[in-house]
């Protein structure tokens, strides 16, 4: 049996079939909002989609001026962010529970790369040292900060394997950009590229590591497969695509394109097997973007765009059912798991 969710956003009816009988595993998305505030700044929130109730958890946080790059820990229990009050970043946990927010470490900038590991018990982040970026490893507490860049490079966009043995980042050199993959038991390096700047790494569940790199106009997406060493094209054309990730079983990749025009944006899947692709978002005629993928990588969350109005959905990737997680006024932006 299907349901229909119906749903009025800036005058045009969308009309999007949803599944009884597909419950995702991951139901709590984190989510920034300006809801709350009548000036316009944003707090994180977070929602679970079996209630529908929103929880606005950094409202009532002195000493913040904005957040940013909200992260759930594997347990559901802590959010990693960052935070900026005046011209300083932190790195911050909140607990969703008891809204006790602990600042971690001290940024000096406010990239994204901030992630659990470990089964949550650590963290991996980014911050400066004497002006360079540089990859850094700590208890969840934020204790015990260890800096783990093997250059004086900018190094940056720190992943972890599924099964916490590699490490893949970015390493920017003379305005070049290149992926990094680093053995995590013995601290051997490999260090590959293409002929464009290379960025955002994603890895497979047996390690290979998606990516994409600006080449001949426009980005494209490859595979390093581990193993072999050897490096495959999967998109051609003149559009972009951004963002790659595995998923599914590692049978097809999810990445963002501008291929319908550059007003907008799409959220696509690729088969790997086939190396044909179909567009998710086609009935939403708006930016479709700022995809993040659950852990288990069935489910996405993305933010979809236009003019003053911005809203939170959620993509089953099995089903391809869609439903509208925010349904506001306000701008709904920036979501995750």
């Amino acid at each position: 049996m299907k349901g229909y969710i119906f749903f009025f956003f800036l005058k045009t009816l969308i009309v999007f079939s949803c599944s009884d009988n597909y419950i995702p595993k991951n139901t709590k998305v984190l989510f920034l909002s300006n809801r709350d505030s009548p000036k316009g700044e944003f707090d994180i929130f977070i929602t679970d989609i079996n209630t529908s109730e929103k929880i606005n958890l950094t409202k009532n946080i002195k000493f913040i001026t904005s957040v940013s790059n909200p992260i759930l820990s594997q347990d559901n229990k802590t959010v990693l962010y960052t935070s900026f009050n005046k011209n300083q970043k932190f790195l911050c946990a909140i607990d969703v529970e008891t809204k006790i927010n602990t600042t971690l470490s001290e940024l000096n900038l406010s990239i994204p790369g901030a992630d659990f590991f470990d089964s949550g018990d650590k963290l991996i982040f980014v911050k400066k040292v004497n002006g360079v970026k540089q990859i850094f490893t700590s208890f969840k507490d934020g204790s015990n900060q260890k800096n783990i860049s093997s250059t004086k490079e900018n190094e940056y966009g720190p992943i972890i394997s599924l099964d916490n043995k590699k490490l893949a980042y970015i390493r920017t050199k003379k305005n070049k950009s290149s992926i990094v993959l680093r053995d995590l038991k013995n601290q051997e390096e490999y260090h590959f590229d293409v002929k464009g700047n290379s960025i955002n790494p994603s890895f497979t569940n047996d390690n290979n590591i998606v990516y994409e790199s600006f080449l001949n106009g426009s980005y494209k997406i490859f595979i390093f497969y581990q193993k072999s060493k050897k490096i495959e094209q999967i998109t051609t054309g003149d559009s972009n695509a951004n963002y790659p990730i595995s998923v599914l079983n590692d049978k097809s990749i999810l990445f963002v394109t501008d291929g319908r025009g550059k007003k907008y944006k799409d959220i696509c899947l690729l088969n790997l097997e086939t190396k044909k692709y179909e567009i998710l978002t086609d009935k939403l005629n708006m930016l479709n973007h700022n995809a993040r993928v659950s852990r288990d990588r069935e489910t996405v969350v993305f933010e979809s765009s236009k003019f003053n109005d911005s809203e939170i959905f959620m993509l089953n990737l099995i089903d391809k059912s869609v439903i509208n997680l925010s349904q506001n006024k306000a701008w709904d932006c920036r979501p995750s798991f």
